[in-house]
């Protein structure tokens, strides 16, 4: 059931995007580079201020920002999904203060080791954002 919710949410999200104008869309892919710039230092965090990460087979999944937020309770959260190599992981919440500002996804395997870094993501209205990588 919480994998047809996903896709439901998912496939919404893919319409929305699909529908919309502009020059920005809500997937981004791996760049060369297997390490987070050093400009993007600060974990982005949920609403209760814990840093947000997944987990998905042999990898951990952390997201870095531009930015130092402040938790916020109030504050809703945007979802990010990260896929990797077609594998989707589940949607995790960031707090709403990232909207409109970049955002960078890194994976890492079990030794702690970098293995796949996307580029910089901008957060836009969008329901979830979705990051596709290649390791």
């Amino acid at each position: 059931m919480k994998t047809q919710q996903w896709l439901k949410i998912l496939g919404i999200s893919l319409l929305l995007v699909g529908c919309g104008g502009g020059d920005t869309a809500s997937t981004e892919t791996a760049q060369n580079s297997v390490t987070v710039p050093t400009t993007y230092n600060y974990k982005v965090i949920n609403n209760r201020g814990l840093a947000v990460e997944g987990t998905m087979d042999n990898y951990t999944i952390k997201i870095y920002s531009t930015t130092e937020e402040v938790a916020d309770p109030k504050s809703m959260h945007k979802g990010v999904v990260v896929t990797i190599n077609g594998k989707a992981s589940e949607v995790m919440p960031i707090q709403i203060s990232y909207l409109n500002k970049e955002i960078v996804v890194a994976v890492e395997n079990e030794k702690g080791e970098q293995v796949a870094v996307s580029d910089a993501i901008e957060v836009t209205d969008v329901p979830v954002v979705v990051v596709e990588l290649s390791i």
